[in-house]
């Protein structure tokens, strides 16, 4: 009998199919959704106002959002960066130059350096 072939008869039995997976989605983590406190929900809603009125610049941005997960509560946070072309507040969504978009609803940070003045100023005014 060739080599492969007895290996093969001793290769381990799998009674239970998919216990392997199950095991591996018990195990796997996921992140609680943080709702932001009314302080932090306006800030959010000012730099969204300034990301609007910048979008003939082409701003580059970085937002932070949250992706719920498909099997189980919880979810995972994401980041994605680059320049906006688009803020569809209709559809609710903000579409980088890549084409990809971002649930506003979703957005739970806005950085970059168009929103440097805006957050000095926000300091300041809360002191």
């Amino acid at each position: 009998m060739p080599t492969e072939s007895r290996a093969a008869q001793f290769a381990p039995f799998a009674a239970l199919t998919g216990y392997d997976e199950a095991i591996d989605e018990t195990v796997r983590t996921t992140d609680e959704c943080i709702a932001l406190d009314e302080d932090e929900a306006q800030q959010l809603d000012c730099k969204l106002q300034q990301l609007i009125a910048s979008l003939a610049d082409v701003p580059h941005v970085k937002v932070t959002y949250f992706v719920p997960d498909a099997r189980k509560s919880g979810g995972a946070y994401h980041t994605k960066e680059g320049e906006v072309l688009s803020v569809d507040l209709q559809k609710g969504t903000l579409t980088f130059a890549d084409r990809s978009t971002v649930m506003l609803g979703s957005v739970c940070g806005l950085d970059g350096e168009l929103f440097d003045d805006l957050s000095k100023k926000y300091l300041t005014n809360r002191i």
